[in-house]
């Protein structure tokens, strides 16, 4: 995969776009210098990240008697 602008002595945005759509939607680690597993790495960052958040916002077991519940 080429990760160089195209020569286009006319200026045509079009020529350009088209080059564009021709990249993959996904940058590869090796483009930034980095190793394969780099991926792996920052996926696996993102999800515990996620899955912390939705742990921290689920709703918490209160000690409260006789309270309202979260629907009322």
């Amino acid at each position: 995969m080429s990760f160089i602008i195209p020569l286009n002595p006319s200026g045509e945005i079009a020529k350009y776009r088209a080059h564009i759509d021709k990249l993959s939607p996904i940058d590869s680690p090796e483009i930034f210098g980095l190793h394969p597993s780099a991926d792996i790495t920052f996926r696996l960052k993102e999800s515990l990240a996620m899955i912390n958040t939705i742990i921290e916002t689920r709703p918490k077991e209160g000690g409260i008697v006789g309270g309202k519940s979260r629907e009322e």
